[in-house]
């Protein structure tokens, strides 16, 4: 349902509303239809909010900046451009690929997300299930293991969520996962090198994940 008030100056906050407070949030995906809702209702929600990085990459012929002016246009930031449209100042690119080591991140950006990040949700993720193994790989796998390495130098990090590894299928059914979700290492090329240990709050995705991992 569609929220159209927007109260900036409630005189209570919620629990949500107060960990949200002043944080600055890294979203990756943001583009996709997940991420753009979440950037919409972040910024409805919980207007106290400090600001939001978001990756972007070139794609199809676009920039990343041009692909950003296109998202702040959507139909989901309609309510947000009417009534509190200094909300979507808040929303900041960054420019890196999923598919790239290290989230394709130049190194000014690696330390800006460092020193100033406190929230992460990584909901970048192919769900096609054509799309080639190694890609796949890159994008569900690889990339999540190089934000949670990033995440682990993240000074004033408050938690962080992934969409795009694995579900309770792989936990329940494989030894190694059990009390801490596992994240395959994997090489350069896509191969699968071995688990390790890692520590998101939520990781979640349709069982096709397991399959993809075992190929």
């Amino acid at each position: 349902m569609e929220e159209t008030n927007i109260n900036l100056h409630s005189a209570s906050i919620s629990e949500i509303q107060s960990f949200f407070k002043d944080a600055t949030v890294f979203i990756t995906g943001a583009t996709g239809f997940l991420g753009h809702v979440l950037l919409s209702k972040l910024l409805r929600s919980c207007s106290n909010i400090k600001e939001i990085y978001i990756l972007l990459r070139e794609k199809k012929g676009k920039t990343a900046i041009n692909r950003f002016n296109e998202l702040l246009e959507d139909e989901v930031f309609e309510v947000l451009r009417n009534e509190c449209p200094e909300s979507l100042l808040k929303i900041k690119p960054i420019i890196g690929d999923c598919l790239e080591i290290g989230l394709g991140l130049s190194f000014n950006d690696t330390e800006m997300i460092k020193k100033n990040v406190n929230v992460i949700f990584h909901v970048a993720a192919t769900v096609k299930f054509d799309t080639p193994i190694k890609k796949a790989v890159h994008m569900n796998i690889r990339s999540t293991s190089d934000l949670l390495d990033l995440a682990h130098e993240i000074k004033e990090l408050k938690t962080g969520g992934a969409t795009g590894l694995v579900d309770a299928g792989i936990r329940n059914a494989d030894p190694k996962c059990a009390g801490l979700i596992n994240l395959a290492e994997v090489d350069a090329g896509g191969s699968c090198l071995k688990w390790t240990p890692c520590w998101p709050d939520v990781i979640s995705r349709p069982t096709w994940s397991r399959a993809e991992l075992d190929e």
